[in-house]
């Protein structure tokens, strides 16, 4: 016979083990992970990227699309290189073709060159590797997105200019 002590303990840990296994489970929310939303933040986005009162809300879904497509197509091709240890190629990548995009002042290669400490040739050759996998990248996110081979031949040709493979 074992005491009431004894009998209370193993019915309370009983109940806590149960209570934390299901804590953990996917359809009792152990497998969510709360985020804190930064609302100021996403209000000045919203705002920023609005389209004008007077303007085209088809031009500005375009380019919204386009905009998506490419940060998705950059994401992938950041982990792709971060995976396989490219870093520098994706670095270059960002400074040459993103950021000067952005400003319209590209660097040299010669610049980009004595800034990574690379011979202009090998600055070439990143480039080119880089370039080839966004574009890999770009495609496949047509393919998930369009719903029908001819839908992702007019996605290419509107997005790239150019026939798809």
């Amino acid at each position: 016979r074992a005491r009431f002590r004894t009998f209370l303990r193993t019915c309370v840990d009983g109940v806590v083990s149960n209570w934390k296994r299901a804590e953990g489970r996917a359809k009792r929310g152990g497998a969510v992970e709360f985020v804190a939303m930064d609302f100021d933040a996403a209000e000045r986005e919203f705002a920023e990227a609005a389209p004008a009162a007077d303007g085209d809300v088809e031009a500005y879904f375009q380019r919204e699309w386009v905009r998506a497509v490419f940060e998705h197509a950059i994401a992938r091709l950041r982990a792709e290189c971060e995976a396989e240890g490219k870093e520098r190629h994706f670095a270059l990548f960002v400074r040459y073709d993103v950021e000067a995009a952005r400003t319209d002042v590209r660097p040299s290669y010669a610049d980009l060159a004595r800034d990574f400490s690379l011979p202009e040739t090998q600055v070439t050759n990143f480039l080119a590797l880089a370039r080839r996998r966004f574009r890999h990248h770009v495609l496949q996110a047509l393919a998930e997105l369009t719903g029908s081979q001819d839908e992702y031949a007019e996605a290419v040709r509107d997005l790239l200019g150019v026939t798809p493979p």
